[in-house]
């Protein structure tokens, strides 16, 4: 072939080699064509190749003809085989090349620093790791359902029922503060975001009568939040009533301030929406995901969880699900991986085909059970035990997860299973309460136990079967008596260990932060803070049970959230001194009889957060008591922020004691 071609040929190499080191020509055409912007792939590929014809010499275009398939053939060819090159002398330029991409930072066409290639880019979902990290999950053979055998003997595999929560010594515990654990899920550049996206939008939106926010404003609006999630009165408007006289509320922030911040939040900019965007929750992502990777980070318990849970949403959304039965059916569903303790692992919102899920796994396995498999996913250690309802279960999950050697257990849908021979409902009934029905499959090993109650239930396991039973005390409406009733190990393993998600969302519903809004985004970002909340006070818990701290001395949920509330308020914090807004013309109150004035004392965030902690004398005819440890000394003065009283005079400084 002549040398014009062998320059196109080397051009077109260059570039190929640029974009994906792949082993081959295939693997690298379907690989480019997953992110080609234009609609039609084989006119972006003959483009490609002409603008790299242009640049040659006429010989080279007169010698190779696109629309010959022989030339097309020879073409892919060479570029299969990098080494039959008639090129000479270019070992130089292919390693120099090769430099060149050692230090070319991305892709083009990607979300990098550079700008993007193409202008009408398709973006795609990032998926956590691009492949699936677990080649044997796609290349163990699946049984096929029709052709599955099973025989009606007893499981003999079983494995004992291990601790819900891996205990640690106590040298290597450090029981924090509920701002530190926060901090964690959400931190101070998070704020900075909010803050900076918040002007960022009023802006673009012309209210030209919207004051800039910061950081710390942000802060205290997150916190008046987790306040009105734990009082819940009927309006947020009754927080600033001075009847009621809650007063962190009206010192630190004005109502039409208030509406005003959380009106315009946002952590994106939406100009920056990209024209063609696969994620629908773009908009809240940035939160989301800082509260997905602190989940990613903490040690998992042994055995765990996947559920799903509804953010309680009415409003118009292409999100939006319906789920029958559960306490809030109209909503946003997420799957959740928890623990038996009910602190969350890691989370997955359902975005209909957009869902971020392994192409592969969906293909393969359907979306019940590749949502499992895409939770799973951080899993690199052997020993943990995973329970899931028949909404996941499938005989090819079971298979799967006993590849990655992840024991498991759920309740099932028998025609997912082949539709095994096992006892009628009827047959069972005869027998009583406690009857059961126990099947092996000869191909995998799986086990399906029927167990009859009230009502049968199917349950399926890849490591226990009937077992050793147990019983269990329920009531019998004919006789109207309680008695005992014989239970397999499978049903005991899973009651055990099933409920994670539900005493997750049971926690969540306690002091849930209550957004009357139409804004989907608001419910969604005020989700992900009750998540971390919640998360926050069950790592505090724990740390705590490690650390053998007495019970009186752990801060019960609600406490948890009012002091990291207080905490997020004031800590690092301006006080406030001036009273807010022009003096009142209304008459003077007579004075009312002084009552005994309680004691309150400042959070230690607060207390030793060395900002604006200045002290004044007060008007009271006789002194206080002071409140450092250890003094008892009585004084006049008292610090500003902190609204206690402390001694300040020469050889007794009780004040810069206080605040260090």
């Amino acid at each position: 072939m002549d040398i014009g071609f062998n320059v196109l040929l080397h051009c077109m190499r260059c570039l190929l080699k640029f974009f994906f080191e792949l082993p081959s020509f295939s693997d690298t055409l379907s690989t480019t064509m997953r992110v080609v912007p234009c609609a039609d792939k084989a006119v972006w590929l003959r483009r490609e190749l002409i603008s790299e014809m242009a640049s040659t010499s006429s010989t080279a275009k007169d010698a190779f003809n696109i629309n010959d398939a022989e030339h097309i053939k020879t073409l892919i060819g060479y570029l299969e085989d990098p080494n039959d090159s008639e090129i000479e002398g270019l070992d130089s330029d292919d390693t120099d090349a090769d430099e060149q991409l050692s230090t070319s930072p991305q892709i083009p066409g990607t979300n990098g620093d550079g700008d993007d290639q193409y202008e009408d880019e398709i973006e795609i979902p990032a998926l956590s790791d691009g492949q699936p990290e677990n080649e044997e999950l796609l290349n163990f053979g699946l049984s096929d359902k029709a052709n599955i055998t099973w025989k009606r003997q007893k499981y003999n595999q079983a494995i004992g029922l291990q601790s819900a929560i891996e205990r640690r010594d106590k040298d290597d515990v450090e029981v924090g503060l509920p701002l530190e654990y926060f901090s964690r899920y959400i931190s101070s550049d998070q704020y900075e975001n909010m803050a900076e996206k918040t002007n960022m939008y009023a802006l673009q939106k012309g209210k030209s009568n919207f004051k800039p926010t910061n950081k710390t404003e942000i802060e205290k609006l997150v916190g008046m939040h987790i306040i009105m999630g734990s009082l819940n009165l009927p309006r947020v408007r009754l927080y600033w009533d001075k009847a009621l006289g809650i007063s962190v509320f009206h010192e630190n922030m004005t109502r039409d301030r208030f509406f005003s911040l959380r009106s315009n939040l946002h952590v994106v900019n939406n100009l920056s929406t990209p024209t063609i965007c696969h994620d629908k929750l773009f908009k809240v992502r940035p939160l989301l995901d800082s509260v997905r990777k602190r989940c990613l980070e903490l040690q998992m318990e042994s055995n765990i969880c996947v559920d799903e849970q509804m953010v309680p949403f009415k409003g118009k959304l292409s999100l939006k699900q319906y789920m029958k039965g559960k306490p809030s059916p109209w909503g946003i569903k997420i799957f959740v991986l928890c623990g038996q303790s009910g602190l969350c692992y890691d989370f997955l919102v359902y975005q209909g085909a957009t869902t971020e899920i392994e192409p592969e796994y969906l293909k393969r396995f359907g979306l019940g059970a590749s949502v499992v498999l895409q939770l799973t996913k951080r899993i690199k250690t052997e020993g943990h035990f995973l329970y899931f309802d028949n909404y996941f279960s499938s005989f090819h999950l079971f298979e799967a997860l006993k590849v990655k050697k992840i024991f498991a257990a759920g309740t099932v849908r028998t025609n997912r299973f082949g539709n095994p021979p096992l006892h009628t409902d009827k047959e069972l009934g005869k027998r009583g309460r406690g009857s059961y029905d126990e099947l092996v499959s000869s191909e995998s090993n799986i086990v399906l136990v029927k167990w009859y109650d009230n009502k049968s239930v199917v349950l399926a396991s890849n490591f226990v079967g009937v077992e050793e039973m147990d019983e269990v005390r329920r009531w019998n409406k004919k006789q109207k008596k309680f008695e005992q009733v014989a239970r397999p190990a499978v049903v005991r393993y899973y009651n055990h260990s099933m409920g994670g998600v539900d005493k997750l969302n049971q926690l969540i519903s306690f002091y849930r932060i209550h957004i009357k809004s139409k804004k989907w985004t608001l419910r969604m970002l005020f989700h992900a803070i009750d998540i971390a909340v919640v998360n926050s006070w069950l790592e505090y818990k724990q740390d705590n049970a490690a650390a053998s701290t007495p019970r009186t001395e752990v801060l019960d949920l609600l406490h948890f959230r009012l002091y990291l509330a207080n905490s997020l308020i004031s800590a690092n914090k301006i006080a406030e001194k001036n009273k807010r807004g022009r003096p009142s013309s209304s008459p003077k109150q007579e004075a009312v009889t002084k009552k005994n004035k309680v004691e309150s004392r400042p959070y230690q965030e607060t207390q030793k957060d060395l900002v604006d902690h200045f002290p004044e004398y007060d008007d009271i005819k006789e002194a206080t008591r002071c409140k450092a440890i250890g003094c008892r000394g009585k004084t006049h003065v008292f610090c500003v922020k902190c609204n206690v009283n402390l001694c300040f005079v020469k050889g007794r400084n009780s004040f810069e004691l206080f605040h260090h």
